[in-house]
């Protein structure tokens, strides 16, 4: 019986590694791949030139076949030697737009021979609190940020620029929401007559006196504001770093200050905040990064493309890119920086690797999302 218990004891051990060291493993069959639209994500990399700053190149990956193909010519030169949300903001939508904006107006991007660049000039005090919308089909952006956020108004801005154009409208935030800290716009989708927010706030936890996140939808239809209370709550959306968010059809996924997934779903009759499963499975097999001050700092960023989810996570030594479908993983990429090389997985097993020195990934976005 004693042999048993520890059998039995060693085997739920294997299995526990097996799922922390291979948790998005759970890839669509083959079948269901070669049936998605997409089995080809467009992705950019960036690697310091011999000028320090940081150059941008192509790199393509096929899901279907888990397979990459690395660019060898630079298509730009960023004009910093750091990929953050304090020096650039880059929304790239994985064709020929790129929306550019830099912290520092004597950094300047060069380069994107062929794409159609947009460059966003931004005060200095909303820099790191905008969010950016790109209208599908147009060049018209969408930009919403809190007003005069030193004065501690709760009056919300948005504004619509179309090349030489531009317009600005104040939206007031409800007299009678409780909060800490203000409020802090961090989704913009739609049009300019009929587009929603998704905005953040910050409650007292009257148990733990700690923050706890919460979240409102304001639909905006003309000078006609519709305000809606989203169900549930987080840790902060708002401290340290910030919430990453992505909408991919009409679901919601945010990434909280604590590095705990979120997904809200647009079309349900009650709009909640709900703990999105997927991604926080990819997080928890995840390898810290122990030597770091912040083991638990792995810089998580949300994109979309066609439909598809893209999650990032990376540290000093490693960035992991992985691609979902109906809350299922159908690809994932390893960008390997003390061993130089991309490599390619599929259903668990690497179909590929290649030399790459690369500092990051840049992920595509074509739907909406934030900055960061």
């Amino acid at each position: 019986m004693l042999v048993r218990r520890f059998s039995i004891a060693i085997l739920m051990v294997f299995i526990l590694l097996s799922f922390l060291i291979t948790a998005c493993r759970k890839d669509l069959p083959t079948d269901d791949i070669s049936k998605s639209a997409v089995t080809g994500i467009p992705l950019l990399y960036c690697s310091v030139n011999d000028q320090g700053s940081l150059n941008l190149y192509s790199l393509s990956w096929d899901i279907k076949k888990g397979s990459v193909v690395v660019g060898t010519n630079a298509i730009a030169n960023l004009g910093t030697d750091e990929l953050d949300s304090l020096n650039l903001h880059l929304i790239w939508d994985g064709n020929k737009t790129v929306l550019v904006s830099m912290a520092h107006p004597d950094n300047l991007a060069t380069g994107f021979n062929g794409y159609n660049v947009i460059n966003l000039t931004t005060p200095p005090e909303t820099f790191c609190q905008q969010v950016v919308y790109k209208v599908p089909g147009s060049d018209t952006i969408m930009i919403s940020y809190i007003e005069e956020p030193s004065q501690g108004n709760s009056n919300i801005v948005v504004e619509t620029r179309d090349g030489n154009t531009a317009s600005r409208k104040s939206i007031n935030v409800p007299a009678n929401i409780i909060n800490i800290g203000g409020f802090l716009p961090i989704m913009i989708f739609g049009t300019p007559s009929n587009y929603t927010l998704l905005v953040a706030y910050d409650q007292q936890n009257l148990s733990s006196q700690e923050a706890i996140g919460k979240l409102l939808l304001a639909t905006v239809q003309g000078d006609k504001v519709d305000w809606k209370e989203v169900y549930g709550s987080s840790c902060s959306f708002i401290a340290g770093a910030g919430a990453r968010e992505v909408k991919t059809g009409n679901k919601v996924f945010i990434n909280s200050g604590c590095n705990i997934a979120m997904v809200v779903d647009l079309d349900s009759q009650y709009v909640k905040l709900a703990d999105y499963k997927p991604i926080n499975d990819l997080y928890n097999s995840f390898p810290k990064d122990v030597k770091s001050d912040n083991p638990d700092n792995v810089s998580p960023r949300y994109r979309s493309y066609q439909g598809l989810l893209l999650v990032s996570f990376t540290n000093r030594d490693e960035e992991r890119v992985w691609a979902l479908k109906d809350d299922q993983c159908i690809g994932e990429i390893r960008l390997d920086k003390k061993q130089h090389k991309i490599s390619a997985y599929k259903a668990g097993n690497i179909t590929e690797s290649k030399e790459l020195t690369g500092e990051s990934i840049i992920l595509p976005l074509d739907g909406c999302g934030t900055w960061q």
